[in-house]
């Protein structure tokens, strides 16, 4: 993700925020974890595998994969740089996540 796609979706976040609408943490949590289990999967590793590079539990990477288990920034990036992918890759669409007061 250049520059400009990321002022790009800071402006659109910025305008669906005041319009009343909210993050929806859900679906970004399992937005996020569906593309690492997917990169993960692709690359023929187990949760075993990763996490240990991680240093995590298997348990912690399979909730994480899961979008029940929010995961902390510096740990997307590390996850990213052992499964070779870039971080715009597992980000979703800001559209994609975000609710009405009412959803």
């Amino acid at each position: 993700m250049n520059y400009k796609e990321i002022e790009k979706q800071i402006a659109t976040l910025q305008r669906l925020l005041t319009e009343g609408r909210n993050v929806n943490s859900d679906a970004l949590y399992k937005h996020i974890g569906g593309k690492i289990r997917l990169a993960r999967e692709t690359k023929e590793w187990t949760q075993e595998d990763v996490a240990k590079i991680l240093g995590k539990r298997r348990t912690s990477l399979t909730n994480i994969e899961a979008g029940k288990q929010a995961v902390q920034l510096h740990d997307l990036y590390q996850l990213c740089v052992i499964l070779s992918i870039e971080i715009g890759d597992v980000l979703p669409a800001i559209e994609d996540v975000v609710k009405t007061e009412n959803d």
